[in-house]
């Protein structure tokens, strides 16, 4: 399916992940949301008094089910299969509303 639609670039929550578990996709160009989504700098929906590291991600609490959560789907639940991941992780990216270009910048494995 990734042919037909000449796909080279992936998306997915935790990146590195999906990429060590997928060593036939190595070829394809990798960004991982939790990059843009769990930085305080990226997310407005970070509250201001959460815990974050000196680089600005958050210390805990970043999961999929977390970010949802904080864009209001408070009864969200992940139900991790990959389609459902992927519908998901396609809702957070819309939720977040960054151009292609942060992702090449600040998201690529």
């Amino acid at each position: 399916m990734m042919r037909k639609h000449k796909t080279i670039d992936i998306f997915a929550y935790n990146a590195s992940f999906d990429r060590a578990h997928l060593p036939e996709r190595k070829k394809y160009y990798w960004y991982d949301i939790v990059a843009i989504a769990a930085y305080v700098q990226h997310n407005p929906m970070i509250p201001r008094n959460a815990e974050i590291c000196s680089t600005g991600r958050l210390k805990r609490n970043y999961s999929v089910e977390a970010m949802m959560r904080l864009f209001g789907e408070n009864g969200y639940i992940e139900r991790h299969n990959a389609m459902q991941d992927a519908i998901d992780e396609m809702r957070l990216m819309k939720y977040l509303n960054k151009s292609m270009y942060d992702y090449v910048m600040y998201a690529r494995l």
